[in-house]
């Protein structure tokens, strides 16, 4: 039975690391590598349709390859946003898969009582952890924020009313939406945490950033 029929309403993702591994294997070489991952981490069309083409025209074959593979699983572009997740890769999967490297060898019953302590214990400590912080954001993603926050001094923003902007640079433009917390670009909708168009207009309207984050 296939996984997608246990879990019909379940979004499917494949881990990209694993796709370009299998394209490495008939297409090497850094320009192969640069625009596969370009591609996987566009999560506008603009940009998306634009990397497809340079792989189009570097090799029609390769990008069949992908094709055949279906973007909508590995390409943040498909992704849906309510998981607040624009991971691309199962990173996460082998984290734990660490986390549990002895237990995986134990009998079954014994195994899920020690990783069902395992994880107990770590959420208990991780909620203590989060009981002592003195903002409501952890200081891994207030770290990502004040980096962007760099970047976004290049945008220009422009205000169309009911909390809606305009945010440019050069010949690129989106519309970031403060009330819905949307950017065209979707990068917040997918993550949860303000793009740089939306750190542009935070910045220009002298708003608190926290309040932003999903």
């Amino acid at each position: 039975m296939l996984f997608s029929n246990c879990l019909p309403k379940v979004e499917h993702r494949l881990c990209a690391r694993h796709v370009y591994a299998n394209l490495r294997k008939k297409w090497k070489g850094l320009q192969y590598r640069d625009i596969f991952w370009r591609i996987v981490k566009s999560s506008n069309k603009v940009d998306y349709n634009k990397y497809i083409k340079e792989m189009q025209e570097l090799d029609i074959a390769a990008w069949q390859f992908l094709e055949n593979k279906g973007p909508k699983h590995f390409c943040r572009l498909f992704f849906q946003a309510y998981a607040k997740c624009d991971s691309v890769d199962n990173n996460m999967d082998e984290i734990f898969n660490a986390f549990i490297l002895v237990e995986r060898f134990m009998p079954i019953w014994t195994m899920l009582d020690t990783i069902f302590k395992k994880v107990m214990t770590r959420v208990a400590s991780r909620k203590q952890m989060a009981d002592h912080l003195r903002q409501d954001i952890c200081p891994m993603i207030l770290k990502k924020l004040e980096k962007a926050k760099d970047l976004c001094r290049w945008w220009h923003t422009s205000r169309g009313g009911n909390g809606m902007y305009s945010v440019t640079h050069g010949s690129q433009g989106f519309v970031v939406d403060m009330l819905a917390k949307t950017c065209t670009c979707k990068v917040w909708e997918l993550s949860g945490i303000p793009c740089y168009h939306a750190l542009a207009v935070m910045r220009e309207e002298n708003m608190d950033l926290t309040r932003f984050v999903r």
